[in-house]
């Protein structure tokens, strides 16, 4: 284990340059400079995370090309994931801009989406999440609440109203809070822990009614997306 002391400063540059020419000569040049001064930095972070929020799973730097047009080797971030027991996953992710945490549900499991929406359509249940969005931190603290990573629905998912009030919610197909850090001058300090936690607290009214209403997945994964740390 690494003592960490910072992400170092040159990490979004490297993201930068490999994004402008991403292919295997580049990647192969520079990679000692991505072992040293990007993974094992990210992972010292993560160590000093563990303790409240992990495990964590990176991912793999290699982009699944089968089924995309985009063949593009290389992914343009580093980015890591831990799934605490209530169901709610907490992310990490350094790129050309920054760093990016996000926290909540950004990718429901069908058993996950099916619970959600009931939720969604109670009165009660449904209200207090609208009252735990609206009253998220988000002015000035660079939050803002998505509808997860997947493309939303064009109209109301089976069995529900077109009308119904609560719609834009019964078509999303996940929830997350998300923070684009940027690279504030925190980040290549012992203070970066302490400060992404911070996130994570303040994402909390919306992570508790996501861990109360949804819980965790019971289905077995779709497919092995991400690397176990070794």
């Amino acid at each position: 284990m690494t003592t960490f002391s910072g992400l170092d400063p040159a990490a979004p540059a490297f993201f930068a340059r490999l994004a402008r020419d991403n292919t295997a000569a580049t990647w192969h040049a520079h990679l000692d400079e991505y072992r040293d001064r990007v993974r094992t930095p990210f992972e010292s972070l993560l160590d000093e995370l563990s303790g409240t929020h992990g495990p964590w799973r990176v991912f793999r730097a290699q982009r699944d090309v089968r089924f995309s047009r985009d063949k593009s080797p290389y992914k343009t971030h580093l980015g890591a994931v831990t799934r605490l027991p209530g169901g709610t996953v907490y992310s990490l992710r350094i790129d050309a801009h920054g760093l990016r945490v996000g926290a909540g549900m950004a990718r429901m499991a069908h058993d996950q989406l099916a619970r959600f929406r009931v939720a969604i359509d109670d009165a009660v249940s449904g209200d207090d999440f609208l009252r735990r969005v609206d009253s998220l931190p988000v002015a000035g603290d660079g939050l803002a609440v998505t509808g997860g990573r997947l493309e939303r629905l064009k109209t109301a998912p089976r069995g529900f109203s077109r009308t119904h009030p609560r719609l834009p919610w019964l078509q999303v197909k996940g929830v997350e809070v998300v923070a684009r850090l940027g690279t504030p001058a925190w980040l290549a300090s012992d203070q970066a822990p302490t400060e992404i936690l911070r996130v994570f607290e303040r994402s909390r009214s919306l992570t508790q009614w996501l861990d109360r209403h949804v819980g965790p997945s019971h289905l077995p994964p779709e497919r092995p997306e991400r690397q176990r740390r070794t």
